[in-house]
C-alpha cells in the first residue's frame, strides 16, 4: 500500500542533490520523494508518456503548464564551491507565465496535486502493484480543482485497475462524489461504527 497524505507536504519541503544515478535509489512507498521519482519517470523508457500524463492530468484539474522538469533553484546562497552539488527542486512553467516556478514557489495547493499525480503517473506505468490511500483529498485546493482531482484519479484507478482509497471530511467534496464511492466510518468513543 502506498499511503497519500495529501494535508501533508507531499515532499514540497524535501529537495535533491542527484549527483549520480545510484542517488535515485529510494523507497516508492515513500511520499516525500517526489524529486527522485520524477527523475526515476524522466530516465524510464516510458519517458514520453510519463511527462505528457502529468501535462494532461494537470491540464485536467485547470493547471495549464508547458513544461515540468528539475533543476537548481533560482534562488541560492552565494559562495558555494563549484564542486559542491547543487539542490534540485521541481519546476514547472505555466503557459500563461514568462518564466518557471520552482519548487518554493508553486502554491502548496498546487504542489500537492502535482506531486500525488506524478507519483500515481510513475506508479501506474511502472505497473507497481499497490493499493493506494490518499487521506485528506483535495486539501489545499479550491471546491472546483479538488472535484476534478477526485474524477481523475477515479478514473485512473478504473482504467488501472487498482485499489484506491480516499478520505475527507470535507462536506463539499463528499456531496460531489458518487454514493457508489462512499463508506462512511463514524467514531464513537473508543470504537469505529
Amino acid at each position: 500500500m502506498t499511503h497519500y497524505r495529501f494535508g501533508g507536504s507531499l515532499g514540497k519541503d524535501q529537495l535533491a542533490f542527484l549527483t549520480h544515478t545510484e542517488d535515485w535509489d529510494f523507497n516508492f512507498k515513500d511520499s516525500s520523494k517526489v524529486i527522485s521519482i520524477f527523475k526515476k519517470g524522466e530516465t524510464a523508457d516510458f519517458r514520453q508518456e510519463f511527462i505528457a500524463a502529468i501535462k494532461k492530468d494537470l491540464e485536467c484539474i485547470d493547471y495549464r503548464i508547458e513544461e515540468v522538469g528539475t533543476a537548481s533553484l533560482k534562488v541560492m546562497v552565494s559562495g558555494k564551491d563549484n564542486q559542491t552539488a547543487l539542490p534540485v527542486g521541481l519546476y514547472v512553467k505555466e503557459t500563461d507565465l514568462d518564466d518557471v516556478t520552482d519548487q518554493h514557489e508553486i502554491s502548496q495547493g498546487m504542489f500537492r496535486a502535482l506531486s500525488l499525480i506524478l507519483q500515481l503517473n510513475y506508479s501506474l506505468l511502472a505497473k507497481i502493484p499497490s493499493c493506494i490511500l490518499i487521506d485528506d483529498i483535495g486539501e489545499g485546493l479550491d471546491y472546483e480543482r479538488s472535484k476534478k482531482l477526485i474524477d481523475l484519479i477515479i478514473q485512473k484507478a478504473k482504467k488501472y485497475a487498482v485499489q484506491l482509497i480516499m478520505t475527507t471530511n470535507d462536506r463539499f467534496v463528499i456531496n460531489k462524489t458518487p454514493l457508489e464511492y462512499w463508506l462512511v466510518i463514524k467514531r464513537e468513543k473508543n470504537s469505529f461504527l
